[in-house]
């Protein structure tokens, strides 16, 4: 984890983080979902629309400078994102109160780093620790090495693998990460931080 805590200390403003609350922020995920995941795995402007219409939806624009170039979106676990046979699995069967469901997490290829993935992971946890989440799953490509970053870096555990998960022809690990394991910053230092961000967003 020092690494991770050492790659959210560098002075790197360029990135921030807008929680999605509007149409244009609806935009934005479409623009960026399609810009990073196959046709297959993109959802239409009018599915997110509906997505985010939902009270338990959840979203995070990733901008560098004004740009959007990532996104974190999902909801609270349930059977609309995970099997009945997971949802009453040991792992899972006493957290489904404190356990948030990530739909969908992507970063542009010409910007993509751990750094920035820290980053992103790093604010999506203090939301989740804002709402009394505990724990997030996903199902994460194993294709490119997503899944396998996922339980290196995060420390998430693989409950399942699906050779052809959703029809997309890849397959895919559900994975649980504890959010203990996605340390935070102090809220002084994350405030200061965030002032900063936006301040040179301001002027770029």
């Amino acid at each position: 984890m020092d690494t991770y805590l050492n790659n959210l200390n560098r002075w790197n403003i360029a990135y921030r983080c807008e929680v999605v609350v509007s149409q244009t922020h609806v935009s934005d995920v479409h623009l960026v979902e399609k810009a990073v995941f196959p046709e297959k795995m993109q959802d239409s402007l009018s599915d997110l629309k509906a997505f985010f219409a939902n009270e338990e939806a959840h979203g995070l624009i990733l901008r560098r400078g004004n740009k959007p170039v990532g996104v974190l979106k999902g909801l609270h676990l349930g059977l609309d994102n995970t099997s009945s046979e997971l949802l009453n699995s040991e792992e899972l069967i006493h957290k489904h109160d404190v356990t948030f469901y990530m739909d969908s997490v992507g970063i542009l290829k010409d910007v993509r780093s751990t750094y920035v993935l820290d980053f992103l992971m790093h604010e999506m946890a203090i939301d989740m620790r804002r709402f009394n989440y505990q724990y997030v799953t996903a199902h994460a490509r194993v294709k490119g090495g997503l899944s396998r970053l996922y339980q290196r870096r995060y420390k998430a555990k693989v409950l399942a693998s699906y050779d052809d998960w959703g029809g997309f022809g890849e397959t895919f690990d559900y994975i649980l990460v504890d959010l203990k394991n996605i340390p935070v910053q102090s809220a002084c230092r994350h405030l200061i931080y965030q002032f900063i961000r936006r301040l040179f967003a301001l002027v770029t």
